[in-house]
């Protein structure tokens, strides 16, 4: 009865409340002036904004070449990331160790689950996640999950690895509040977006949905390196790293650091070679090129979603573009809108 009083009870306070008396009609002097005529150029009032793939400004199809100068910090912290690097000082960011070894479990296809769980338990930030996932809207479970082993069934070893890895990324980006946070955030947010896009492609271009997911999540993994260095750095010269110095420094070093870091959690093929070179030209001739230019195109959408202040390009020119055949069409402008909402859906999952 409630739901009926809900909706009629309103109607039936209205049905026993007296008339209103009709208002006094207004004087003449009163009465609102003609309206003014509407102006000729009303349809570029209402126009519908451009689609989020056409920039604002003019595109471009490379960043310009032109690069500034080099300042003392940033000259003196490019020597010191070289040295690091070619005096082998560089210490490899290592996975939580209930994750390292959960994954070390799960390289078995036929791991127990029970005895992983009992593993999985002993991080309970790592477990709460896991329970999250599977309750989440993206599987529309009709019950909730609330023991482990049920979870990693409803999940399967592939999508378990990549969730293990994805929340031990993101702890290891955030766990700390260093000078390095605020760039820290700014990798996380880029690397699960591109996640979320991979994802998203990997069907449409015939790929696993599971290792599109993990490139990525992981193809900046790099500059893990990068942000402990530079906050080394700091904190040995005293000196500030400027964000743009940063960003310069992640350009030219964290595809070799970030190849160095997929051999060392063990990784397997071929996302050691996508995370080494992601950047690399493409090539026809290169069995991994549609999953170079997936991340490519990832770090396209990345830049006119506005996650990232990379310059404006001419999308559908791009080489990603062209290798991944993306054409201006009816058909990919309808499959490219629905990213937007899809990166909000999917990111809030982690």
């Amino acid at each position: 009865m409630w739901l009926w009083d809900f909706l009629f009870g309103s109607w039936r306070e209205r049905a026993a409340a007296p008339p209103r008396a009709e208002p006094c009609a207004a004087p003449a002097v009163c009465a609102d002036p003609p309206a003014d005529p509407l102006p000729d150029d009303l349809e570029l009032l209402t126009e519908e904004p451009a689609p989020w793939w056409v920039p604002a400004e003019e595109p471009m199809l490379a960043p310009p070449c032109a690069e500034p100068e080099a300042g003392p910090v940033e000259a003196a912290l490019a020597g010191f990331v070289e040295g690091a690097v070619c005096r082998n000082e560089i210490e490899v960011p290592a996975l939580p160790r209930v994750a390292a070894r959960a994954l070390a479990m799960l390289r078995n296809d036929e791991v127990d689950f029970g005895q992983l769980a009992e593993v999985v338990c002993e991080d309970p930030a790592l477990a709460a996640r896991v329970l999250q996932l599977v309750n989440s809207a993206a599987f529309a479970r009709m019950f909730k999950v609330d023991r482990l082993e049920t979870a990693f069934a409803w999940l399967g070893c592939k999508k378990l690895r990549s969730a293990v890895l994805a929340v031990s990324l993101k702890t290891m980006l955030l766990g700390h509040s260093g000078s390095g946070r605020a760039l820290s955030e700014e990798i996380w947010q880029h690397s699960i977006i591109c996640a979320a896009l991979l994802s998203y492609a990997s069907e449409r271009f015939g790929l696993s949905e599971n290792e599109a997911f993990l490139s990525g999540l992981l193809h900046d993994i790099g500059k893990l390196v990068i942000v402990r260095l530079a906050e080394t750095f700091q904190q040995s010269q005293r000196q500030r790293v400027p964000p743009a110095t940063f960003r310069r420094l992640c350009e030219e070093w964290h595809e070799p650091l970030g190849h160095m870091i997929a051999a060392a959690w063990q990784l397997q093929s071929p996302l050691p070679e996508i995370i080494g070179e992601h950047h690399a030209p493409l090539r026809e001739d290169d069995p991994l090129a549609r999953q170079r230019a997936l991340v490519q195109f990832a770090n396209t959408c990345c830049a006119l979603l506005g996650y990232s202040g990379d310059a404006p390009c001419d999308f559908f020119n791009l080489p990603s573009a062209r290798v991944l055949g993306l054409t201006d069409d009816p058909a990919t402008q309808k499959w490219l809108a629905k990213i937007p909402a899809l990166v909000a859906e999917k990111t809030g999952l982690f």
